[in-house]
């Protein structure tokens, strides 16, 4: 015995009830903030993923690593600067096109940047390697002792 379908008032109804009870008074309402959403969603994507430069950190005895894809910069084009247990690292001067045109899509780094990476321990700058190949910056910096050892400063 088959179910009767349905009537078209009956899923009017049901989609209004299950509306309101996450919150959303019509469907108007839920179209415009999906909207909103999509419009939000695709201004980041646009804005941020173009100078985003992915960071990898790792932690070892007695240093810390970062590794940072800066592509198609030089080590002339950057500068990093260490703060206790953060490293900034900024980059710009890329060639950039000096010719007009309007922007469809980008997503290729931006002609600047500047990324401050949070580290898991306190760092020194005193110590520290660095390299740049194939468009990935690797540092290398020495753990401060932090393990409040009494230290004798002479007088």
């Amino acid at each position: 015995m088959s179910q009767p379908e349905p009537s078209a008032s009956f899923e009017t109804e049901l989609m209004n009830r299950c509306l309101k009870w996450f919150g959303v008074d019509d469907l108007v309402s839920l179209q415009t903030m999906d909207e909103t959403i999509d419009d939000f969603c695709e201004k980041v994507t646009r804005s941020n993923l173009s100078s985003f430069h992915p960071v990898d950190v790792y932690e070892r005895e007695d240093r810390v690593e970062v590794w940072i894809d800066v592509p198609g910069f030089r080590k002339e084009d950057l500068k990093v600067s260490v703060n206790n247990t953060t490293v900034a690292v900024s980059g710009g001067n890329m060639q950039a096109d000096p010719r007009p045109r309007h922007m469809f899509v980008k997503e290729r780094p931006s002609p600047s940047f500047k990324r401050i990476i949070k580290l898991p321990a306190a760092v020194t700058g005193k110590d520290c390697h660095t390299s740049l190949e194939s468009g990935v910056l690797q540092l290398s910096l020495a753990k401060v002792n932090t393990n409040n050892q009494e230290t004798e400063i002479p007088l």
